[in-house]
C-alpha cells in the first residue's frame, strides 16, 4: 500500500482550495457598502474581502465615452494644434535634409500624443508616420528600430507595395516585418457603440481586421480617440476588440457578461486584486480568471443578444421601398388597364365601331391607366432615391433625411418630386 505523505497532501489540499486572499467586493452604486458587504459574506462566508469599492469608481470617463475591451489602450488627453498630415510636412522637410535624428524626434513626439490625431488622421497619413519613422531609423543606423517601425506600418496597411521613392536598401527588414505580421492571427472588431466607427482614419462597415499593433479608434459619436494595441500573443479572445461605451462596459459587468470580463481583469490587475465580488441589486457574483460564477462556483450563461443590438433600419430607407413598392405596383397596373383599353377601343379588323357611350369608357380607361403609370413610375423613383440615401446615411447622431414625395397634374401633364432635406 503507497502512503503519501502529509506535507505532499497538505500541498494538494492548498492548490486546490480556492484562494480568497485579495479579494475585492464591487457594488452597485444603489447598494450600500454596508449592505454589499453583508450580503457578499451571506453567500460567501470563507471570502475575505480586503477592499471596498462601487463599480462607477473604476471609470474616470463619462458614461458615452468609448472604450476598448479586450487590449490595452490609451486616450487622447489633450488636444493638438495641427492634422497628422500637417505634423507630417516637417517630417519630410528633415527627411530631404537628410537629418535623420531629428525626423525620428518628431515623430516620436507625434507617436506620444498619436490618440490625439485619430478626427482626421487618414490611414494613409498613418502608414506614411510609421514607414518613415523605419527609414530615418535605417537610415540613422538603427535596424532593430527600424524593423519595429515597420511592423507598425504594415499592421496599419498589409497590402501596401513598397514605395518606389525609398531605396531598396531597407526592403529585406521591411518585408522580414511584413511576414512576422501577416503570420500572426489578426483580431476582429465588434462594435457595440451607437453611430460610426472609425478605425484607422476609415469608416468601419462592418468586422475589420487587426493585425498586431497599434490602431487608432474614433468615435465621432462620444468624441473618442483611441490608440488600441493589439498584442502578438497571447492572442485575443474569440469575441476580439470590443469598442464599447463606459455605460455598456458598466451595464455588462453587473449582468455577469464575461465579453466585458477582460476589461475587469485589466481593472483589478491595476489595483492589485485577485477576485472580485460583484454584489448588484439583485445577485451576489464571483469574478475569476475571467469569468463570472454564482456563489456556488456555476459559470453565469453569456446573454445571446448581440453586443450594442441589431441596429434598426434607417425611417428613410424604408419609407423609400414602401414608396418603391407602391410606384411598382401603380405602375404595372396602370400600364395594364392602359393596354387593355386600348385593345378593347380599337376597332377589330371588319368589326363595327364601339358604340359612342362604350368608346368614351374605354378612352377615360386609357387616360386614367396612363396616369397611374406615370405617378407610379414618379413614385418607384423617388423612393428608390429615398432608399439609397437613407440606407447610404451614417447612423449616428450627424443627421437625419426628411424627404416627402409629391404628386401633381394639371393641363400641361404630370409632376413628381420630392422635397425635404439631407443630413
Amino acid at each position: 500500500m503507497l502512503r503519501i505523505p502529509s506535507a505532499v497532501l497538505a500541498a494538494v489540499v492548498l492548490l486546490t482550495t480556492p484562494a480568497w486572499a485579495g479579494t475585492a467586493l464591487l457594488h452597485d452604486a444603489s447598494v450600500d457598502a454596508a449592505t454589499a458587504r453583508a450580503r457578499a459574506e451571506a453567500a460567501l462566508p470563507d471570502a475575505t474581502i480586503d477592499a471596498s469599492a462601487t463599480l462607477d469608481s473604476l471609470f474616470d470617463v463619462e458614461p458615452g465615452t468609448a472604450i476598448a475591451v479586450g487590449a490595452p489602450f490609451v486616450r487622447c488627453t489633450a488636444e493638438v494644434k495641427r492634422t497628422l498630415r500637417g505634423e507630417l510636412l516637417q517630417v519630410d522637410q528633415a527627411m530631404t535634409d537628410m537629418e535623420y535624428r531629428a525626423a525620428s524626434a518628431v515623430i516620436d513626439t507625434i507617436v506620444a500624443r498619436i490618440a490625439c490625431y485619430a478626427a482626421d488622421a487618414s490611414r494613409e497619413d498613418l502608414y506614411e508616420l510609421f514607414f518613415t519613422q523605419g527609414m530615418a531609423a535605417f537610415f540613422a543606423g538603427d535596424t532593430a528600430r527600424a524593423q519595429d517601425a515597420f511592423s507598425q506600418a504594415t499592421a496599419i496597411d498589409p497590402s501596401r507595395p513598397w514605395p518606389r521613392e525609398f531605396p531598396p536598401t531597407a526592403k529585406p527588414l521591411y518585408d522580414e516585418a511584413l511576414r512576422l505580421m501577416t503570420a500572426s492571427p489578426p483580431a476582429r472588431v465588434a462594435d457595440a457603440v451607437p453611430g460610426d466607427v472609425h478605425v484607422d482614419g476609415r469608416r468601419d462597415y462592418g468586422n475589420p481586421r487587426l493585425y498586431p499593433g497599434g490602431h487608432l479608434v474614433f468615435v465621432p459619436g462620444s468624441t473618442s480617440s483611441l490608440w488600441v494595441t493589439i498584442p502578438r500573443m497571447p492572442p485575443l479572445s474569440p469575441d476580439g476588440l470590443i469598442i464599447a461605451t463606459a455605460a455598456d462596459v458598466r451595464a455588462g459587468v453587473l449582468a455577469g457578461d464575461d465579453r466585458f470580463g477582460p476589461w475587469l481583469v485589466q481593472a483589478s490587475e491595476a489595483e492589485g486584486w485577485t477576485e472580485i465580488v460583484v454584489v448588484t441589486t439583485d445577485a451576489v457574483m464571483l469574478f475569476r480568471g475571467g469569468s463570472f460564477y454564482t456563489p456556488e462556483g456555476i459559470a453565469i450563461p453569456r446573454p445571446t443578444a448581440r453586443l450594442g443590438g441589431a441596429p434598426p433600419p434607417p425611417p428613410a430607407g424604408v419609407a423609400g421601398l414602401v414608396f418603391v413598392g407602391v410606384g411598382a405596383g401603380m405602375l404595372v397596373g396602370g400600364l395594364g388597364l392602359n393596354v387593355t383599353s386600348y385593345e378593347q377601343g380599337i376597332p377589330k379588323l371588319g368589326g363595327l365601331l364601339p358604340p359612342r357611350a362604350e368608346y368614351a369608357t374605354y378612352k377615360r380607361q386609357n387616360t386614367i391607366g396612363l396616369v397611374l403609370a406615370g405617378v407610379g413610375s414618379g413614385l418607384a423613383g423617388v423612393g428608390l432615391t429615398m432608399a439609397i440615401l437613407g440606407f447610404a446615411q451614417p447612423r449616428g447622431p450627424r443627421g437625419r433625411l426628411a424627404a416627402l414625395p409629391w404628386a401633381t397634374g394639371d393641363a400641361q401633364g404630370l409632376h413628381v418630386g420630392v422635397t425635404g432635406s439631407l443630413p
